[in-house]
């Protein structure tokens, strides 16, 4: 699938009505929404790091921002975790990775080009979720 399918059926993804979880970090559920994610994009070691991090940093923080960046001309990307005032509490970074979603360049309200990363996420209240589901 292209990067386009792929972020149009991810912007379809709200009111999810299963939670879903992984044997190893039961404590965490995440939603339909984060499922297809990791399906389409075959990213399920990024799912497994999300889940092993926000295990982590939750116990400190009860709202998590997980935000993925990739540049469309290189094979490396990286993950920030921050709290809800963007100061950074983790990141991880990726060599090589095969993920098919590239940060977004948005000309519409910033003339000199903001990049939004390739893919956001929450944490809230032990659940991760895409932006739509909010």
């Amino acid at each position: 699938m292209s990067q386009n399918e792929i972020t149009n059926q991810l912007n379809q993804c709200f009111g999810s009505l299963s939670l879903f979880y992984n044997p190893f970090f039961k404590a965490l559920k995440y939603t339909e929404g984060v499922k297809l994610m990791s399906e389409l994009c075959s990213a399920n070691w990024m799912l497994v790091d999300v889940l092993a991090n926000c295990t982590l940093l939750s116990k400190e923080e009860g709202f998590i921002t997980i935000r993925v960046f990739k540049d469309e001309n290189a094979d490396s990307c990286h993950i920030d975790f921050t709290d809800g005032d963007y100061t950074l509490l983790k990141r991880l970074e990726y060599s090589y990775t095969d993920f098919p979603l590239t940060d977004q360049i948005d000309k519409s309200s910033d003339p000199d080009g903001k990049k939004r990363p390739a893919l956001t996420m929450y944490c809230i209240d032990s659940v991760i979720l895409l932006t739509s589901e909010y």
